[in-house]
């Protein structure tokens, strides 16, 4: 089946696992909401709730060409986690960075250009595309260890832009979750730019304080010259 994206009209009523997802994504907002101190508390949110909610996804940022993202919080299976990783080493990015070309996965690069969510019912091409084990001109089907469930993968719009993906996979997911997954994709990247902001005011104040300490420093050693 074909990846669908967020203009298709959806049909049928929400499931027990939908609903679920509402409430746990309201929690977060919630949590979000209240508590916005760093782009790691937006990061830790996310990944508890993913946990808890039995699935698995990730917040990747795109960088200033728009052709790369990366991941910034992931929950992952052992299997991905470690194959991504090893691509991100084979485009001599450090370590602790997993990060995957937008043109390399065909949902990524959809997300990106049309700035649209797209439900993905069968998540082990998306899979196969990042992991990319090549061996004689063939890639190893990568779903008997990663598994293949669906996924749906939202673009973060901030002012009008977009600053990067948020993906959740998980086998209760359906189209009916896309406006769910959409609306708190949303609230991530206001969630985000907030921080940034609050980063941005925190660093301004240490920068004048520093620069009222050495301006009273130095009245003080001019007294001292009298």
């Amino acid at each position: 089946m074909a990846a669908k994206n967020g203009n298709e009209e959806n049909q049928g009523s929400p499931r027990g696992g939908s609903l679920k997802l509402i409430y746990a994504l309201n929690a977060i907002a919630t949590t979000l909401q209240e508590s916005i101190q760093s782009e790691e508390n937006v990061y830790e949110a996310f990944n508890n709730q993913v946990v808890a909610l039995g699935l698995r996804g990730g917040i990747s940022l795109l960088d200033e060409e728009q052709q790369t993202l990366h991941f910034k919080s992931e929950v992952l299976s052992k299997s991905l986690k470690k194959n991504t990783r090893r691509m991100g080493k084979s485009l001599h990015l450090p370590a602790d960075d997993v990060s995957i070309p937008v043109d390399k996965v065909d949902v990524y690069k959809q997300v990106v250009e049309e700035g649209q969510s797209v439900y993905v019912p069968d998540t082990g091409r998306v899979s196969e595309q990042i992991i990319q084990r090549r061996k004689k001109g063939q890639t190893k089907p990568a779903s008997s260890t990663v598994g293949d469930p669906p996924g749906i993968y939202a673009p973060l719009v901030f002012d009008r832009k977009i600053k990067g993906m948020l993906n959740v996979v998980g086998p209760e997911l359906t189209e009916n979750d896309i406006p769910t997954l959409q609306a708190f994709a949303n609230q991530i990247a206001v969630a985000l730019e907030n921080a940034r902001l609050v980063h941005k005011l925190q660093d301004a104040n240490e920068a004048l304080n520093r620069a009222y300490q050495l301006t009273l420093e130095g009245w003080v050693k001019a007294l001292d010259l009298r």
